[in-house]
């Protein structure tokens, strides 16, 4: 039964949730902007599995991770879109 309600209460939080507001911040900076953010979100796993869980770090993970960087930054001083970071 325990698992029955948190199974709910992560299907809630980890998924509605986000997406609401991922909704509203995507009326609030726009897409281009919301886009490229959400881009960095594996790097944002990456280094909170490294800091929180200990999570070993290899150099294709880090080497992925500043190709990742690297592909958003271009994005962003290209202008991408309509918008660009501020």
């Amino acid at each position: 039964m325990h698992g029955i309600f948190y199974m709910v209460m992560v299907s809630i939080f980890c998924t509605a949730i986000a997406l609401i507001l991922f909704a509203k911040g995507v009326n609030m900076i726009g897409p281009t902007s919301a886009s490229i953010l959400s881009t960095l979100e594996p790097i944002v796993g990456i280094v909170a599995s490294f800091l929180v869980l200990k999570e070993p770090l290899s150099w294709q993970i880090i080497f992925g991770s500043a190709l990742v960087i690297a592909s958003v930054m271009l994005i962003a001083l290209q202008g991408g879109g309509d918008e660009v970071l501020p």
